[in-house]
């Protein structure tokens, strides 16, 4: 895993992180079908507001190889963009 971290590694670290990355998303779709069948509105927006959080931050760090100097996050107001349209 240190490996990942090597200057000289940069390009193959890029492209592994992003195979992660792209295996996550695989779970997108069904993440979101579960989000789909909740009908209390409070417990949607419990569980929606950090499901989007995640698959932004995901873009985010796809090729992105700044990924491994700082954290990834996604800014502040991404995060009042969500809870504003869920209320």
């Amino acid at each position: 895993m240190k490996d990942l971290y090597d200057p000289a590694a940069l390009k193959q670290a890029t492209w592994a992180q992003s195979g992660m990355v792209l295996d996550a998303l695989r779970h997108a779709c069904d993440s979101l079908d579960h989000l789909r069948i909740l009908k209390n509105q409070n417990v949607f927006n419990f569980c929606a507001i950090p499901a989007t959080m995640a698959i932004a931050t995901l873009e985010l760090c796809f090729m992105n190889p700044a990924m491994f100097q700082r954290n990834i996050k996604c800014v502040f107001f991404l995060r009042s963009f969500f809870y504003f349209f869920t209320q």
